[in-house]
């Protein structure tokens, strides 16, 4: 085989391993009304384009909006657990609906849910990145099965909520691992089904916020929850707690 032929073949396959990288980690958009999820017939590599590009992967951005729904009443269904970088369903319209019928997996650092969408099933929804990792929710209540920020390496976790009139609500547990900061940005009312909290943490802002469920605040540890310019006023248990650890206000 000469030289210049194995030339050719080695930037062929550089060129074709580029391109497979790209196409893992570029955005893709929903189309076509609603459907599953694992449905690579509603994905496409542009908003509104034509659809077959695959399903999202760990390194996909999962983009929702004004192109992916054409009236209302739609739903995205999950049936079996997915996965993706990131999910943003700003601009998106005609009030669709998420199912978490199985878990979704965001292995990046940004989940954005807008007013324009809900939510519904019981599954969890996980974040798995050991960076500093944002949860935005709108000012239309949101109802989750489960939340749960599983790594434990130390971090900072923010949610924010936009609105005081919003009620954000877990039915579930809200999780969250070791050598956590915890933000719980804005002054919505903070509705959980339970909430549990592994050691090392540090609570910012729980204003208004009423616990349904067991709070299991982690053992053996300090739990901060004060700081300069954060408050935590007016919280309601409801349930039982596990408090085996020091309280530092």
């Amino acid at each position: 085989m000469s030289k210049q032929l194995l030339y050719k073949l080695a930037i062929t396959s550089i060129l074709w391993m580029v391109a497979i990288a790209y196409t893992n980690a570029q955005s893709l958009y929903w189309v076509g009304d609603g459907g599953s999820w694992n449905d690579a017939s509603h994905w496409s590599t542009t908003s509104g384009g034509s659809g077959g590009a695959g399903v999202p992967a760990t390194a996909n951005a999962a983009i929702f909006d004004a192109n992916s729904f054409s009236s209302a009443g739609q739903t995205v269904t999950l049936t079996t657990g997915a996965i993706c970088n990131s999910i943003n369903w700003t601009g998106v319209t005609n009030n669709p609906t998420l199912d978490l019928a199985a878990n979704l997996t965001i292995s990046g650092t940004s989940a954005i849910f807008a007013d324009a969408m809900d939510l519904s099933g019981t599954a969890t929804l996980i974040f798995t990145s050991a960076s500093n990792t944002t949860l935005t929710l709108s000012n239309t209540a949101k109802t989750f099965g489960n939340i749960s920020f599983s790594s434990n390496t130390a971090r900072t976790v923010n949610v924010n909520f936009a609105s005081s009139n919003a009620i954000t609500q877990t039915v579930g547990v809200f999780t969250v691992g070791n050598n956590v900061t915890l933000n719980l940005n804005g002054p919505a009312n903070k509705v959980f089904g339970g909430i549990s909290c592994g050691t090392n943490l540090r609570l910012y802002q729980l204003n208004n916020a009423t616990v349904n469920g067991t709070a299991n605040l982690g053992a053996s540890t300090s739990l901060t929850i004060s700081g300069a310019g954060y408050g935590v006023d007016n919280v309601v248990f409801n349930g039982p707690m596990s408090l085996t650890q020091t309280l530092i206000y």
